[in-house]
């Protein structure tokens, strides 16, 4: 019985974790993307005012 809840509790860890990294790679990707996407536009606003 408390081998079961220790492998439990180290599983529920364990993908606690996993979920917090996975969750920070989304953000992270997210704000890479949109910080590209303002360079991009900017760039197109640069070349519609030539």
């Amino acid at each position: 019985m408390c081998d079961n809840i220790l492998i439990y509790h180290l599983n529920l860890r364990v993908v606690l974790f996993c979920f917090y990294w996975v969750r920070m790679y989304i953000i992270i990707i997210s704000v890479i993307y949109l910080v590209e996407d303002c360079s991009r536009n900017k760039n197109s606003i640069k070349n519609d005012a030539k």
